[in-house]
């Protein structure tokens, strides 16, 4: 005959468990992926919006249509050759 853990044992697990699943879940909840595209040997990637001098106020809040912030760009070579062109970020959505 089989016997199966008793409803105190199950609800003892879960209890122990749970702390850790909501932890796990709020690390992935503040992670911050940022867009990135590669053309050719170029990638680019976008950092979090910022204010102030080098974003030195903090992360800006996009909620505020027209308040100016800085947005970090970081562009990579893959290739051995000097690449050359313009960086043009907008709005797309308002």
């Amino acid at each position: 005959m089989c016997h199966s853990p008793s409803s105190a044992a199950r609800a003892a697990s879960i209890a122990c468990r749970l702390p850790a699943a909501i932890a796990l879940a709020g690390v992935a909840a503040f992670a911050y992926n940022p867009p990135v595209d590669t053309a050719g040997p170029l990638t680019v990637q976008l950092q979090r919006p910022a204010v102030g001098a080098y974003g030195a106020g903090g992360y800006a809040d996009l909620s505020r249509p027209d308040v100016p912030c800085v947005v970090p760009v970081n562009l990579q070579n893959a290739s051995g050759e000097p690449l050359s062109g313009t960086v043009r970020i907008a709005v797309i959505d308002r």
